[in-house]
């Protein structure tokens, strides 16, 4: 699910919290970012496609609840915002429906307003 403003956060052992670093600026600090947050494989390809990709596979992530919390938006441009708002409203549907881990992103207020 993607979750707007905050929400009580897990601490226990089948749970994993990442907090998305504040003051992102660009799209290539973007992927920087969540290649080494989220540890992506060394065929991550620094793009949508490779980011779609990786966040919608996340094997490598042992544990079954997976928490990914923005403190604010990332300044990546009004269009890579769209594109990053689409691939995690489409992998939280994938996640829904494979059951394998059960996802939340939280994101900032606005987040989700932002349109093209």
């Amino acid at each position: 699910m993607i979750e707007m403003g905050t929400k009580k956060i897990p601490n226990d052992r089948n749970s994993v919290v990442f907090f998305v670093s504040e003051g992102i600026k660009g799209k290539d600090n973007f992927f920087n970012i969540f290649r080494t947050l989220l540890n992506f494989p060394s065929y991550f390809g620094f793009n949508w496609d490779a980011f779609d990709e990786c966040i919608n596979d996340l094997h490598w992530i042992t544990y079954k609840t997976v928490w990914i919390v923005f403190n604010d938006t990332p300044d990546i441009g009004k269009e890579n915002i769209f594109i990053l708002q689409s691939i995690l409203k489409e992998s939280v549907d994938h996640w829904n429906k494979t059951k394998e881990k059960d996802i939340t992103i939280v994101v900032p207020p606005g987040f989700l307003l932002i349109e093209r």
